[in-house]
Parts: C-alpha cells; sequence; structure tokens
C-alpha cells in the first residue's frame, strides 16, 4: 500500500509539472481584444519591422492571439501580424475586472517606454539637425569666401579694363576739340612725331579713307554674317533641335566665334592693308602715326557728328516746348496808341 501511494504521489507531481509547464507555454492575452486608437496603423509582419503587410484605421478591432513585448500578435488576412499596443486600447470585459489595473499598468508603462522612446528619437534628431546646420554654416562661409575671392579675380581685369577704355575715350575726346577747333596744330603735332610732313592741315584728307573703308567693311560682314546665320539657322531648326542640348550649345558658341571673328578680321584686314601701304612709303614710325590719326579723325566726326545730333534735338524739344506754352498760354497784345 504504501509503494502504491507513492507511485500514485509521484504521477501527481509529474501531471502537476506538466500542467505547470503547458500553462506557461500558452498565451497569457489570447482572446483579449484591442482597438485601434491611431488615425492610420501600420501591421508588420514581425515584431522587427521588417514587412509591412498592410494599414488599419481607428477602430478596427484587434483579436489578439498573444502580446510580444509592446506589439500585438493577431491574425490579418490569413497571415500572422503585429501592430504597436500603444497605438491600441484594450478592450475591457466585466469578467475580467480584477485584471483591468494590471492590464492599464502595462499599456500606462508600454506608453511611457514608447513616449521615452520618441523623446530620445527627437533628442537624436535635434542633435543631427545642429551639426547639418553648422555644416551648412560652414559651407556658406567658405563658398562666401570663395565668391569674394572670384569677384575680386574678375574685378581686377574689369577694373584694367574700365582704365583703358576711360583712357581711350578721354585721348578721343581731347583729339576731338583739337580736330575741330585747331586742326593745323593737331597736323604739325603728328608731323613731328612721324618725322615728316606726310599728314594734311585739313580736317578732310585722304587718311580719313582707311577707317571709312575699315567701317564699310564691318558694316558687310556684319549683314554677311547675320543673313547667312538666319539662313542656315532657318534651314538647320529642325535638325538642331533634334540635337541633345550640350550639342547645341557647342554648336552656338562655335557659330558665335565664327561671326565675332569674322566681323571684327575685315576691318582690321582693311587697316593692315592701308598701314603695310604706309610703311613701304613713309617707313614704320611714320604709318604707327599715320594709322592712328586716321583712326582717331574718324572717331572726332563721329562725336562731333553725335554733338550736332543732340544739339538739334535739343532745339527741337526747346521749340516743341515753347509751342505748347504759347498754345496752353496764349499771349495777350495791347494797341499803343500815339497821341
Amino acid at each position: 500500500m504504501k509503494n502504491t501511494h507513492k507511485s500514485i504521489a509521484g504521477i501527481a507531481k509529474i501531471l502537476f509539472v506538466i500542467l505547470l509547464l503547458a500553462g506557461c507555454l500558452l498565451p497569457v492575452h489570447a482572446g483579449e481584444k484591442w482597438v485601434v486608437t491611431d488615425n492610420e496603423l501600420t501591421v508588420w509582419d514581425s515584431p522587427d519591422y521588417l514587412k509591412k503587410l498592410g494599414m488599419v484605421t481607428r477602430g478596427y478591432e484587434i483579436d489578439a492571439i498573444a502580446i510580444e513585448g509592446d506589439m500585438i500578435r493577431f491574425e490579418y488576412e490569413g497571415m500572422t501580424a503585429y501592430v504597436a499596443t500603444y497605438c491600441c486600447r484594450r478592450v475591457l470585459e466585466e469578467s475580467v475586472g480584477q485584471e483591468q489595473p494590471v492590464v492599464e499598468e502595462g499599456t500606462a508603462k508600454q506608453t511611457r517606454q514608447a513616449l521615452s522612446a520618441e523623446k530620445a528619437v527627437a533628442a537624436t534628431s535635434a542633435k543631427v539637425e545642429q551639426v547639418a546646420d553648422a555644416e551648412t554654416r560652414g559651407s556658406t562661409a567658405v563658398e562666401k569666401a570663395l565668391n569674394t575671392k572670384g569677384t575680386a579675380l574678375i574685378g581686377i581685369p574689369l577694373l584694367v579694363l574700365g582704365i583703358v577704355f576711360f583712357l581711350f575715350g578721354l585721348a578721343g575726346v581731347v583729339f576731338t576739340v583739337c580736330y575741330a577747333f585747331c586742326p593745323k596744330k593737331l597736323a604739325a603735332w603728328f608731323n613731328e612725331r612721324c618725322g615728316e610732313d606726310v599728314i594734311p592741315a585739313k580736317r578732310f584728307n585722304k587718311l580719313l579713307l582707311p577707317p571709312v573703308y575699315a567701317g564699310i567693311g564691318a558694316i558687310a560682314a556684319n549683314m554677311l554674317v547675320f543673313g547667312v546665320g538666319g539662313l542656315l539657322a532657318g534651314q538647320l531648326q529642325e535638325t538642331v533641335m533634334a540635337w541633345q542640348e550640350s550639342t547645341q550649345m557647342i554648336v552656338c558658341g562655335v557659330a558665335v566665334c565664327i561671326g565675332v571673328v569674322v566681323t571684327q578680321a575685315v576691318p582690321f584686314m582693311i587697316l593692315r592693308h592701308w598701314y603695310l601701304k604706309y610703311r613701304e612709303e613713309h617707313g614704320k614710325k611714320a604709318a604707327r602715326w599715320m594709322t592712328i590719326y586716321s583712326i582717331m579723325c574718324l572717331v572726332a566726326i563721329y562725336l562731333i557728328c553725335l554733338v550736332i545730333i543732340y544739339a538739334v534735338m535739343a532745339m527741337l524739344a526747346l521749340l516743341l516746348i515753347l509751342l505748347i506754352l504759347c498754345v496752353c498760354f496764349p499771349a495777350r497784345y495791347y494797341v499803343v496808341r500815339r497821341w
């Protein structure tokens, strides 16, 4: 009998351990109902957020299979799915009223953990933004320095070019005044530089021919370039539009360079032809000063024509103003009787 009681007691202990293990293995929260509280909630295939299965909206009811950490495991469209517990609310039943504080306490704890995680993420994001702002400020400072340096490098050639044009304009104004009021003294000064009397004292002389021919050649070259360019552009428009943008830019740049070279080369070649002719007749020094005199004479005539045109326009404007005043405010005439 004692052996029988011992064997029964052993069997009972074994069954108790088996039942205890089975109870531990069974999901504790199986059968619980949860309701989604967020407007939209992502459904994942695992607690590690590996694959997105879909989205559920506020009010969606979930039949929990188990609670794994802060994730609810449930069945979604025939698949095992997971959602975050802090985005849901547990539906409490009257029969489990004693378990309510425990569940609410667990949910509050999970919510606090989620908020702490969000705060940590926000703090990390703030630090990253601060670092990015510092890098942006540093890059902006470097760009400003480079732009300032580049502006300075570009400004020096522009300043030199401006000084050259200013001196050339000043020389043109002085030459124009002398050409208009004292042409004999101007011719004598240039003849001294030439070493012989090769420049006549008259305002209009044969030395005006080279710059006039050069001007006519420049006009003809411009008309030719624009005419040929317009004709080719009209015929090859469809072909050019079919090319890539970079190819179009290269072709347009080459065409512009060719046009500039042609329009500038024609007057230069005409002046060079006359310079060589003067050099054969009077020498290199005289040819140089004769060419300068001929070019400056054309500049002087151009400036004189501009002054005359502006003077005529000013006089016409003054006459027009006087006419308007006479029409708007007519004068009164009085007859003086002789006694």
